[in-house]
């Protein structure tokens, strides 16, 4: 693997870092270990309480939004629409024609029509042929800006809601991109349905990347019962309330365990009220965000890792959770269900239990399956490592994206 490049790239992200978003951090800390000279720009000033340790680096050199960088960008827009009147018209029709129905997420794209020729000047000075945004929204947008201004190659890479309730037009985005990165095989089926064949040759599935040669997989031991482990904000599309009945299945049929129920969102209160209802809320442990190690730190103790993805009734719904795929390295037996990219790395009876989304029983079946047979479980989980391994290793799935994007030195 050559790792040589003498190539040079902007990031352009919504928030930088964003707790959620560990894999964009290792994604671009794998670029600059393979030689990639990556510049940041994050829209949006970081305000997460949980910061991962190998973001704080990354944020020292982060652009980020300030006073001297507004009166910046509004000079260089005056100057660009003065000296460029036409290319500056095209810009601004494209996003008026293209988002005028949805109104408030048109006003969000034109409000960083400056920042988008600021990141491009920025960029051109800098001498950085490429530009890059993670999720097909507002960021993309910006860069496609940018590269309308200044002739800047661009890619994205779409991940799940942006790609399945995109409130623009996500065709255009597609059109005008030099390549488009999406994390799973059926986001690119989707996204070829939706919009014809004639886009299918410029869009990439590479896989989010894991440092598993850092993951310690051993076994920690514990004083707790059966523990299921559950990690994922608590809004509609992670099926958490399915989980919960299934815990309650697990209890009408006697069986002890423990939920570890790790993250935040606007459905705990909900949550908790469903589990006191049910009879089950001794048996929850709510946890807000923790840092990644204590992430992992569980995951070494837990006998389960469910994910009960479904789709929501707005038709959002995951790609591939990142932490599935960080359960899976720990050799922790994982339970999923058949959502979007899900079965491409839960396979049933090979790599762990993939049910149906919104069936509690089944849930509460596979679960039971983990619990009462653990030599076959420790099978599935040995087999699910050696997927993520074959798959997943950040430093293949980073190179293999350098390559798609001309990011590999001659």
């Amino acid at each position: 693997m050559k790792t040589d490049a003498v190539q040079k790239v902007s990031y352009i992200l919504s928030q930088f870092p964003e707790t959620h978003e560990t894999f964009i951090v290792r994604e671009i800390s794998e670029m600059e270990r393979q030689g990639v000279a990556v510049e940041i720009f994050s829209l949006k000033k970081c305000r997460d309480k949980v910061i991962q340790k190998e973001a704080v680096p990354l944020m020292q050199k982060t652009h980020y939004p300030n006073k001297g960088m507004v009166f910046q960008s509004m000079g260089l827009t005056i100057f660009f629409a003065a000296t460029h009147p036409l290319q500056m018209a095209r810009i601004l029709s494209g996003l008026f024609r293209d988002n005028r129905k949805k109104p408030s997420y048109l006003l969000k794209t034109l409000a960083m029509v400056p920042v988008g020729i600021w990141i491009g000047w920025k960029t051109r000075q800098a001498g950085i042929s490429h530009l890059h945004a993670h999720w097909a929204t507002v960021p993309t947008e910006t860069v496609w800006v940018a590269s309308q201004a200044w002739t800047i190659p661009y890619s994205f890479t779409a991940h799940a809601w942006d790609i399945f309730l995109h409130p623009g037009n996500l065709q255009r985005l597609i059109r005008d991109a030099a390549r488009v990165v999406t994390c799973t095989k059926f986001n690119k089926k989707y996204l070829r349905d939706k919009f014809g064949l004639k886009f299918a040759d410029k869009i990439d599935v590479i896989y989010h990347g894991l440092s598993i040669s850092q993951i310690n997989d051993h076994r920690e031991k514990r004083n707790e019962p059966f523990v299921i482990l559950a990690v994922g904000r608590l809004v509609e599309q992670k099926g958490f309330s399915y989980l919960i009945r299934a815990l309650n299945l697990l209890k009408s049929h006697s069986e002890k365990a423990t939920l570890w129920l790790i993250g935040t969102g606007p459905l705990r209160e909900s949550l908790e009220n469903e589990a006191e209802k049910l009879g089950v809320r001794n048996w929850i442990e709510f946890r807000d965000v923790v840092p990644q190690e204590e992430v992992f730190s569980l995951m070494r103790q837990a006998d389960v890792f469910v994910m009960p993805s479904v789709v929501a009734q707005n038709q959002d719904r995951d790609g591939i959770p990142n932490v599935i795929l960080e359960a899976m390295a720990h050799r922790l037996p994982v339970v999923g269900t058949s959502v979007s990219g899900l079965p491409e790395v839960v396979q049933e009876g090979v790599t762990g239990r993939l049910v149906p989304p919104e069936s509690p029983q089944e849930l509460a079946e596979a679960i039971l399956f983990v619990k009462r047979n653990p030599e076959k479980a420790k099978k599935l989980a040995h087999r699910g490592r050696e997927l993520v391994v074959e798959n997943f290793d950040i430093r293949k799935n980073v190179f293999r994206m350098r390559e798609k994007l001309g990011l590999v030195g001659s």
